[in-house]
């Protein structure tokens, strides 16, 4: 009978030793923090074409032009007055497969769309930035593939999106 008591003790002292190994103060630490920054990671993995959607009303008829033509997901849209007449434009990135997005542009002032262009696969964003400052305006598209990064500075003439600079969109696109 002492034999079990002492070799349940003994077992007891083992699991509890190595719960005090295991939970020193700086592998608590190090846990908290890998799982804020997993946390982190999530969030800005996800889509956040839900926020800018919600953003643009649902009635523009710069979205319908666009639903009109193609029927894809939207992954992120952003509007703003791209060539300076003071009619706002319609950035729209969308989904044409897992593996494959692209961008086109509404265009306010002629109610058409751009030509295609590929963007990003992942966390793609949109920035507004008057480069030259000049009558049209530059914007810069920059995305994820996987841990690869890659952007682009694009301007629209003629209806057309030029690629003006880039780094890394061949690979992240």
């Amino acid at each position: 009978m002492k034999n079990k008591i002492k070799k349940n003790d003994k077992l007891k002292k083992s699991k509890f030793r190595f719960l005090k190994l295991f939970l020193t103060k700086w592998n608590i630490t190090f846990l908290f923090i890998f799982l804020i920054g997993f946390g982190f990671y999530t969030y800005s993995s996800q889509e956040v074409s839900q926020k800018n959607y919600d953003i643009i009303d649902k009635k523009n008829p710069l979205l319908k032009i666009f639903k009109n033509k193609y029927s894809n997901n939207i992954i992120l849209m952003k509007e703003g007055d791209l060539t300076n007449d003071g009619i706002a434009d319609l950035i729209v990135i969308y989904g044409v497969s897992k593996s494959e997005k692209r961008m086109v542009i509404v265009m306010g002032g002629s109610n058409t769309l751009t030509n295609s262009v590929r963007a990003p696969i992942e966390r793609q964003n949109i920035k507004f930035k008057n480069i030259d400052e000049k009558d049209e305006m530059e914007f810069i598209v920059s995305g994820y593939k996987g841990s690869k990064l890659g952007y682009a500075i694009y301007r629209v003439e003629d209806d057309k999106i030029i690629d003006l600079f880039g780094e890394g969109m061949d690979q992240c696109c």
